[in-house]
């Protein structure tokens, strides 16, 4: 069985009522795309810390989020960027596009995978 990450568990626990007229497919697309774009520039050099305060800036200046959207954003924008520095720096570039495809189709396959369990306990 795969590996559940904690990023993916939060993202679904309150996406349901974030994204209700969302298909579950937009939704984790949306969601690989965005792990995607953290892992290139994890990928890219770019430090943690900057990667980390671009986001949550971006996240805080949102004016179409509530509130406890915003907050559940950032936890979900916080934890996916660790787990993409968790991922060792490749060296090549191919190594480099390998990392984000697979970090990206990790996320999604966690995401549809989830969406799938909260359906069936529904």
């Amino acid at each position: 069985m795969k590996r559940l990450t904690l990023v993916s568990i939060l993202f679904l626990s309150g996406i349901v009522s974030l994204s209700v007229e969302a298909s579950t497919y937009d939704t984790c697309s949306n969601y690989s795309e965005s792990a995607e774009m953290v892992m290139m520039a994890r990928q890219n050099g770019y430090s943690l810390r900057d990667v980390m305060s671009h986001t949550v800036n971006e996240l805080k200046n949102d004016k179409s989020l509530k509130a406890d959207e915003r907050a559940f954003a950032e936890e979900l924008v916080k934890l996916t960027v660790i787990e993409a520095y968790d991922t060792p720096l490749m060296e090549t570039q191919r190594e480099k596009e390998i990392a984000i495809t697979e970090f990206g189709n990790t996320m999604y396959s966690n995401c549809i995978e989830l969406f799938d369990a909260i359906k069936n306990d529904i």
